[in-house]
């Protein structure tokens, strides 16, 4: 008998990462990758998803299928909508749309739809399942968590409860940046502890009016021989990750606090050094992981495994 409990996916705009889960959230399967939805038509994702998992679905013919992130957006194999915070576990497994696809059942998660600390409106998709796997391995009642990547996101956990959010464009802007404006270098990168540090400390000391001022720092250090060429990207990226940081650190009262960090390892590691700078305590989780046990805990709460 097979130990997938649950077959899974987290597919975004531009990756689709599949995986199965033991009914314990432990991912027991390789993870395989694919197109994201906006390479592919709604029809098209459907046979991908059905083609990368058959062997899977062989193997574990009653595992339910469970997917998160962009695939529940209007880009998306089925359109799921927003849960409004205040969010529990259980408030987002009962929006979770269930249905059959064939003689397979699946489910789209949600996103999560709030109000950011600057009185803005915020989205989320995809994040909200990492949260959810945080709370079901940790069980904090209250904290912070940072989720870097294209589209950071800083939460506010009280209670167990997800209350409210606020999205950064640091890794699109830092894309952005750095491929199709002056900044952009023909030069082979290296990614370079110290520049990456010095970028981060002007990042962090910088007020809002001067980032647009302070960016030009990344070429004009380049022309006064402070910065080597091949550095470039590492001090970029270091100060739009502290004009990132900072601001949170302030809007969040982190100083003396500490933050969960949930992500990709390497990008995790650059925005806990940067926190760290700023004076605030982290510890990194895994995204992976974060999202295997967040799509069982909501399985679960829907009593669709045991």
């Amino acid at each position: 008998m097979s130990d997938i409990a649950l077959i899974c996916g987290n597919w975004g705009t531009s990756n689709l990462r599949a995986f199965g889960v033991s009914a314990y959230g432990e991912i027991i399967t390789d993870i395989r990758t694919g197109n994201g939805v906006s390479a592919i038509t709604p029809a098209e994702q459907e046979a991908l998803w059905f083609d990368m998992v058959a062997d899977w679905q062989a193997e574990a013919p009653q595992a339910a299928h469970m997917l998160c992130g962009m695939v529940g957006s209007n880009l998306g194999w089925l359109e799921t909508g927003y849960v409004d915070t205040p969010v529990t576990t259980y408030a987002l497994a009962s929006a979770v749309d269930w249905h059959k696809s064939g003689t397979t059942t699946l489910g789209i998660v949600p996103g999560i739809a709030g109000q950011s600390w600057l009185g803005e409106p915020e989205r989320m998709r995809g994040e909200e399942v990492e949260l959810i796997g945080w709370l079901a391995l940790k069980e904090e009642a209250d904290a912070i968590a940072c989720l870097p990547g294209t589209h950071t996101k800083w939460v506010e956990i009280s209670n167990g409860v997800i209350t409210r959010f606020n999205t950064a464009m640091t890794g699109e802007v830092f894309a952005t940046l750095s491929t199709a404006t002056i900044l952009k270098t023909a030069i082979e990168q290296v990614d370079d502890p110290s520049a990456f540090e010095a970028g981060a400390r002007l990042g962090l000391v910088s007020e809002g009016g001067d980032t647009l001022h302070r960016l030009f720092a990344a070429r004009a250090r380049i022309l006064a021989g402070d910065l080597l060429p091949e550095h470039s990207e590492a001090f970029l990226s270091g100060f739009l990750i502290g004009r990132d940081v900072g601001p949170a650190c302030e809007s969040l009262s982190l100083s003396g606090k500490a933050v969960a960090v949930i992500g990709a390892d390497a990008l995790s590691q650059k925005f806990s050094q940067v926190l760290s700078l700023a004076g605030v305590d982290t510890t990194a989780y895994s995204s992976e992981d974060c999202v295997a046990k967040g799509l069982v805990a909501l399985a679960k709460a829907g009593e669709v495994i045991t």
